[in-house]
């Protein structure tokens, strides 16, 4: 039994959020699974952080949950520059835990949404071609701190890879309702197949292997498409995108959506990819994955009243977009991140099944906390960015992959 009067002393002793930051009005920039997130900026004279802006996170419930206890703990180990990283704990009196976290104005769900857009208004305007190498190299660089040997999560990695560099997902199919215990989604399959040609017995010796492996050629002849001779057509998807079979971004994508996962390349492999060899990173000091290009893309606000709100603090301001991908400077070299211990080699799965809202296949996503690769969960239609012509970036369409 805790002495009452250790509580008491304790309870006068403890920081409040609300004495240490200043919240920028009264708006919530974010959403996840168990909390809400806004932006704050620590209070002149306090001298205790950095003055920067921050993300600070409520726990929804009060006291520590088992998924509050999983979030800390997960945040506390994963130290990494290109991973959202955990400053502080606070536990008010009233039994709400504050996450203070590091806070990224732009995300990459919303980098890949305006493009997108661009695209359906007949405006195409792409990604830069340096800004992609950026992108993808953080995502790598980031997975490689948490596990190199999950061939799963490269698989995800070529996706979005895929969509960086045409602004639409790669394997689109129809929606159906796939039960999280059998993820057996036949028209994604039939897509996947339709674009890298179904795998021969030397690409892929274990396809037989697997557990939908009958169903799969039975809902092929039931549907009378003869799947066991889709050839591959991938390059000629890609010509349409002016990315030939001999450019270096199209020769890794290749070996990020190798269907074998036991000949698919690893994170630190693909690091040390050709592709990234004259690759233009942005100054060390800066956090700026853009690179000096243009920002067009919208910051992320939502509108939020606090008059219901008990836990919500008393002196806010005004906030926008919440923290959800980490966007810094390039690393150094593959391999100047420690690896965590413990990493054993894990054999992945095939190429998986998609989930068509995302363009990735499910259970394909990287194993990593959620503000780093789940950025657009939870969404709402006025925070999508509204695209306008760019004249500078429609010159670089047609200089784009040379």
């Amino acid at each position: 039994m805790i002495d009452e009067n250790f509580k008491k002393r304790l309870a006068v002793s403890r920081e409040r959020v609300e004495d240490l930051f200043y919240f920028e009005n009264s708006k919530e920039i974010g959403r996840g699974t168990y909390g809400l997130v806004y932006k704050a900026v620590p209070k002149h004279g306090n001298g205790r952080f950095p003055n920067k802006e921050y993300a600070l996170k409520m726990i929804e419930g009060q006291g520590f949950s088992m998924s509050a206890c999983r979030e800390i703990a997960l945040f506390r180990e994963l130290r990494h520059p290109n991973l959202i990283c955990l400053q502080r704990v606070f536990l008010t009196n009233e039994k709400k835990v504050w996450l203070l976290l590091d806070y990224a104005e732009h995300d990459l769900w919303h980098v890949i949404k305006h493009h997108r857009t661009a695209k359906t208004k007949k405006v195409p305007i792409m990604v830069p071609r340096n800004m992609v190498k950026n992108i993808l190299f953080q995502i790598l660089s980031g997975m490689h701190y948490l596990h190199s040997n999950w061939a799963i999560d490269v698989w995800a990695i070529g996706c979005i890879f895929a969509e960086l560099l045409t602004a639409e997902p790669l394997f689109f199919c129809k929606e159906e309702d796939i039960k999280a215990q059998n993820p057996y989604h036949y028209d994604q399959v039939k897509r996947i197949f339709h674009l890298l040609g179904y795998p021969s017995d030397a690409d892929w010796p274990d396809m037989k292997k697997m557990p939908d492996h009958q169903r799969l050629l039975s809902d092929a002849r039931n549907e009378g498409t003869p799947i066991q001779t889709f050839p591959n057509s991938l390059q000629r998807y890609f010509d349409k995108w002016k990315i030939n079979s001999q450019s270096s971004p199209y020769r890794l994508l290749v070996k990020l959506l190798t269907v074998d996962p036991t000949k698919r390349v690893s994170c630190e492999e693909a690091m040390n990819d050709i592709y990234f060899r004259k690759m233009e990173r942005p100054p060390k000091e800066t956090d700026d994955v853009f690179n000096k290009y243009p920002i067009p893309y919208a910051k992320k606000e939502q509108q939020m009243t606090y008059g219901m709100n008990q836990y919500a603090p008393q002196d806010y301001h005004n906030q926008q977009g919440p923290p959800m991908m980490q966007m810094m400077p390039q690393p150094g070299p593959a391999g100047y991140y420690q690896q965590r211990p413990g990493q054993a080699p894990v054999p992945g799965p095939g190429p998986g099944y998609m989930n068509p809202q995302m363009g990735m296949p499910m259970g394909m996503r990287p194993g990593v906390p959620q503000q780093a690769f789940m950025p657009g969960r939870g969404m709402p239609p006025q925070m999508v960015p509204q695209p306008g012509p760019n004249p500078q970036q429609q010159q670089q369409w047609q200089q784009y992959h040379r």
